[in-house]
């Protein structure tokens, strides 16, 4: 009762948040100027329920309540996202459902089957991936709530008598969603719901770690705050998706790494281990970015505790290493395995052959590599703007989103400029050309990585084109760091700014335009998506 009563009272402190949500729920569908007479019952009202959800939870004026408020938002408005999402119009929604549903099956490791020998294997996988949709086979309608094919589809169990040996270990970045397809078999008989249950588990990772992120973080939480509600973040996680953990993996790093910034002793060998480890975790979805995990190393000597601190955290670095090199080549350790045993070889040996090939070829043409690799990085910012703009996956297929793109740019820049002068801690020198290197071997990690995918990339093109700027998240997530003190000097800090109202000022502002700019995205898809 006492939880209704506070619950009321919050929702009438939020009474202008409320209309002002309102408003631009109704006005949303004729911003994009896309069928605006149609009312979308189911959306409206799923729409609706978050918004007193929302405003009934959230304590916006709370400072002290912002990891809450993280959590919250994160969690509300991106479950909205994920019952706005047509199935498999995540960014490659097949390929991560194919895995998640496997582990949800209790299959804890990989076999030598592709997602072509899975159709024949699963009813409920073939059956969804013959419902319509718009970007994958320019369909006339997507498939969604309103779609009874789908919402009529009942769960089968997979055949797996099929299935080859072991290829390896199953990608424990998919649990989260395998465990929401499992309770949602358990309580409906429909596919819809474990489908969509696998999309919100996998929201709910990254919404645990956004809030774990914020909570620990000293200095640098407003600006986590921030990086965790960039638009495209909350789309991909509202999906099936790995870039989820990656997304969480990072907001931590920048939580450990700003603590350990601006206070002496503050390293210990415990809360290097923590960073460590928010590091290398990273190598289950996005391996390059563990390089992270070389910038306490130049920290000043002050920072550690102790010397021997500096000298256990190498060896648990050396440690993670050994370890993140055996996961990257599970499969080539299974073959070994497999030699050994007299299981034969799988196709990991065909795969291998490929690298081979294209190693060789860029060792080969020095002068095309280089030229490839240039353009490459040259794309990163133009890559990192795209993202940006258009966070809904493959939503400008469908109509015109110029208005939306420059409006979340322009509010994101804004918001960064707003956080980076409010940052109370300086990142020395040192750490900036460090950090800037690493950012420059992994951008060539990515790239790399990238062009052994066919599909975006064939040997002796001059650009490898399906780097995307979701990849660079990690530069994103440290742009307040790099430009605090040249926008501090730029427009300078007096005595009334650097009070603790007008602080508190500056970021309620930034939580209430972070938080609209969030909504509006969700209103553009919930219409655009129909």
């Amino acid at each position: 009762m006492k939880f209704i009563k506070s619950s009321i009272k919050e929702l009438k402190n939020n009474r202008w948040w409320v209309l002002t949500f309102l408003l631009v729920l109704a006005l949303s569908q004729f911003l994009i100027q896309y069928r605006p007479l149609i009312i979308p019952t189911k959306y409206l009202v799923i729409a609706l329920i978050a918004i007193v959800i929302l405003f009934s939870t959230v304590r916006l004026k709370e400072k002290t309540n912002l990891a809450r408020n993280t959590f919250l938002i994160i969690m509300i408005l991106g479950t909205v996202n994920s019952l706005i999402l047509p199935i498999r119009q995540g960014l490659d929604e097949n390929t991560h459902f194919f895995y998640s549903v496997q582990i949800a099956d209790g299959h804890f490791f990989t076999h030598d089957f592709n997602q072509m020998d899975y159709l024949s294997m699963s009813p409920n996988f073939l059956a969804v991936t013959q419902l319509p949709s718009k970007p994958e086979r320019g369909d006339e309608v997507n498939t969604n709530l309103y779609t009874n094919e789908f919402l009529k589809i009942k769960n089968q169990k997979t055949d797996y008598t099929k299935e080859g040996v072991a290829t390896g270990v199953a990608n424990p970045v998919y649990y989260p969603s395998a465990l929401g397809i499992a309770i949602g078999r358990l309580i409906s008989p429909y596919f819809f719901v474990s489908y969509y249950l696998g999309r919100i588990f996998n929201l709910l990772m990254f919404g645990l770690l956004a809030f774990f992120a914020v909570k620990i973080s000293k200095k640098y939480q407003l600006q986590l705050f921030v990086i965790s509600l960039l638009p495209y973040t909350l789309w991909n996680s509202a999906g099936y998706n790995y870039d989820t953990l990656f997304y969480g993996a990072v907001l931590l790093v920048l939580a450990q790494l700003t603590n350990f910034i601006g206070e002496e002793k503050t390293v210990t060998t415990q809360r290097m281990f923590g960073y460590l480890f928010s590091c290398f975790i990273m190598v289950f979805c996005k391996a390059p970015m563990a390089l992270l995990a070389l910038i306490p190393f130049f920290l000043p000597k002050e920072a550690f505790a102790t010397e021997k601190v500096k000298k256990q955290s190498a060896l648990i670095s050396i440690l993670g290493l050994i370890l993140g090199l055996a996961w990257i080549e599970r499969s080539q350790i299974f073959n070994i395995i497999r030699r050994i045993t007299k299981g034969g070889l799988t196709a990991s040996a065909t795969s291998a052959t490929d690298n081979s090939n294209r190693i060789n070829y860029f060792l080969n043409h020095p002068l095309d590599t280089f030229t490839m690799g240039i353009r490459s990085v040259f794309d990163v910012l133009s890559n990192i703007k795209d993202s940006i703009a258009q966070p809904q996956p493959f939503l400008y297929k469908v109509f015109d989103t110029g208005s939306l793109e420059l409006f979340n740019i322009l509010l994101i820049g804004f918001v960064l400029l707003l956080v980076s002068y409010r940052l109370e801690i300086k990142f020395p020198q040192k750490l900036k050309t460090v950090t800037s290197l690493i950012f420059i071997v992994v951008t060539i990690g990515i790239i790399y990585a990238i062009s052994g995918d066919s599909r975006v990339f064939r040997v002796g093109d001059l650009n490898v084109s399906g780097v995307q700027g979701r990849y660079h998240y990690y530069i994103l997530a440290f742009v307040p760091l790099f430009i605090a003190q040249p926008v501090q000097r730029m427009f300078g800090q007096n005595e009334m700014i650097k009070s603790e109202d007008y602080q508190n000022r500056i970021e309620q502002f930034v939580v209430g335009a972070v938080l609209l700019m969030t909504f509006i995205n969700t209103c553009i898809g919930l219409f655009g998506y129909l």
